[in-house]
């Protein structure tokens, strides 16, 4: 077998390995991801209450009175007098926070995989032409 084509196998066989260990990763529990996404400011239009990737940098305080003020029309909302609402979003917070690190991890585990078809099929093309 041609150098070339052992060289690809070899790191595409690397390749699917990272990735089997990446994505055995991420199903890992988590409690405290260190990287917390951006999010649109609070109020912009495309800032969305549904999506985990805003939700995650909301701290439970902001998320309860944002919740108030969008959908409860209260603007003088104080989360702090309803100790339910802020424990309530600080769940959804941290549920948002584990969700969006363990995407990440699992898009890392889906790239390495890429690699390894990739060096796989130059693998098989070396293989063939040399």
């Amino acid at each position: 077998m041609p150098l070339p084509a052992v060289a690809a196998f070899g790191a595409s066989e690397l390749a699917f390995l990272g990735a089997l260990a990446t994505a055995v990763l991420s199903f890992r529990p988590q409690s405290a991801p260190r990287i917390r996404p951006a999010r649109p400011p609070s109020g912009a239009p495309d800032d969305n209450l549904l999506y985990s990737g805003h939700l995650a940098a909301y701290t439970p305080v902001e998320l309860a009175a944002e919740v108030a003020r969008r959908y409860g029309g209260d603007p003088a909302y104080d989360p702090t007098a309803h100790p339910l609402h802020a424990a309530l979003a600080g769940q959804i917070v941290a549920n948002a926070v584990i969700t969006q690190a363990k995407l990440r991890t699992f898009n890392r585990a889906s790239f390495l995989v890429l690699v390894g078809l990739t060096l796989l099929a130059a693998g098989l093309l070396a293989e063939l032409v040399l």
